[in-house]
Parts: C-alpha cells; structure tokens; sequence
C-alpha cells in the first residue's frame, strides 16, 4: 500500500484515528501523545506506524485490533503516569541503532502484549524504577537484535513473562544488568526459550521460576554471577540450561 509521512513531530493533543486506507506511517520526529487529552487510535488499520524518534505517552495510546497494525520506534518509549497503552494484541518494535530506554515517570511497571527488539546497536535498557509486564501469548517477547543491540540491559529492574508465554530469540541474545541485581520472572505454565543459536544471562541477573521452564536444547547459559530461583511451583522443563563456572 501506499504510504505517508509527517515529516516532523507527530502533537497528539485531540482525538486522532489512523483508521483510513491501511496505509503505513512515519513519523520522521517524536510522537507526543499529550495527557488529558491526546489520544491516538490506530483503529482496524494492518499497517504499522514507524516513529524515528521518541513515543512520549502521557495521553492514550490505542493499537490497531488488525494484524500488522503495530508500533514502531527508532528512539526512546517515555511512559508517563496517568497514560494508557492499549495494546489489541499488537506488537511494539524497538528498531534504533543506538541505546533505546524504557521509562516509566515514577517507579512501576508498563505492561506490553509483544516486544520485539530489533536494536542494531546498544540494545534496550530499562530505565531506573521501570518493571516491564510481557503479556502475549506464545512469543510474546521476540529477541532479533543484531551487533550489540543483541543486549536486553535490565538495569536492576524486572521483567515478568506471562504464563505460557515464550521467549523467542533470532541470533545469539543476552539479558544484562548494568546497575544492581534484576530479576527475569517466570510466572508459570509451560513456557520456554526458542529458535535462534543462543540466549545468555549475564552478572546480577537472576532468573526466577514460578511455573516451568524450557530453556531449550543447548541454547540457554548461566554466565558467571547469574543466578536460577525456583519458587513453589516452579521447574524446569525437558531442557535445563548449561551453567558457566561461577553460575
């Protein structure tokens, strides 16, 4: 389909629908979703919206209930509080190359249904006091980041996985903490890590069980100062991960 571009910031501060001809977007600035009353509804559109610059949520944010109607941002997602993400199903990809943060403006979480990184260089890093919710079903988060974007940096925060929902890799993918200890959470069911050639798990980071785990055949490792937690209920299923010295 044909496409369009705003070729500065996208200022949400009325009730804007993305609804018409299925056409992609792009906006080569920030998107400022304002509070109160900025809302931004991607309607029953299959096409995404691609941000080259920021997405500063502070009014609501409503995905597309369509396949493919999906955001995409090149720059930072600042979430402020009293904002709303209405997610449909719908992905969120992270695609810069360089650093990209998720913040949230006061200590809490933002809850995601899909996450895909495809970060060339610097990977994402959780900013301080921001936990991250991932809710979708099946792969739900979708790690395919290459060079140094290959790096998800909890920064001494926590990632919780949603029961049944799986970790999908592309290449070789790595989990981090630059600043104090951070947790991966498990919350149940059967969930696993799949595809790609490998997903490891750095210092401080430690992987908390609370239902069971597939870490895949040979393609999960525990580096020196990670740490595996299994709380009640909690296993691992089928393939156990390889544990470096110092694990």
């Amino acid at each position: 389909p044909a496409s369009r571009q705003c070729n500065g910031n996208l200022i949400v501060n009325g009730t804007v629908a993305l609804n018409a001809a299925n056409q992609p977007l792009t906006v080569v600035g920030n998107c400022n979703i304002t509070a109160t009353t900025g809302t931004l509804s991607l309607g029953t559109s299959n096409q995404p919206v691609q941000v080259n610059g920021n997405v500063n949520l502070d009014g609501t944010l409503t995905l597309s209930t369509t396949s493919g109607g999906d955001i995409k941002l090149g720059g930072n997602w600042n979430f402020t509080v009293g904002g709303t993400l209405n997610g449909n199903g719908r992905a969120v990809f992270f695609n810069g190359s360089a650093v990209q943060t998720i913040t949230r403006s006061a200590a809490g979480a933002l809850n995601f249904d899909y996450i895909l990184n495809q970060n060339t260089s610097g990977g994402i890093k959780q900013a301080s006091g921001t936990n991250i919710n991932i809710n979708g079903a099946t792969n739900g988060l979708q790690l395919q980041g290459t060079g140094t974007g290959a790096s998800w940096d909890l920064n001494g925060n926590t990632m919780t996985i949603a029961t049944n929902t799986n970790i999908a890799l592309t290449g070789s993918q790595a989990f981090a903490s630059s600043n104090g200890s951070a947790t991966l959470a498990i919350s149940g069911g059967t969930s696993n890590v799949n595809s790609g050639t490998g997903l490891s798990f750095g210092s401080n980071v430690t992987v908390a069980l609370n239902g069971g785990f597939n870490f895949g055949s040979s393609l999960s490792t525990f580096n020196s100062g990670s740490v595996m937690q299994i709380n009640a209920g909690g296993f691992v299923n089928t393939n156990a991960p390889i544990y470096a010295s110092g694990s």
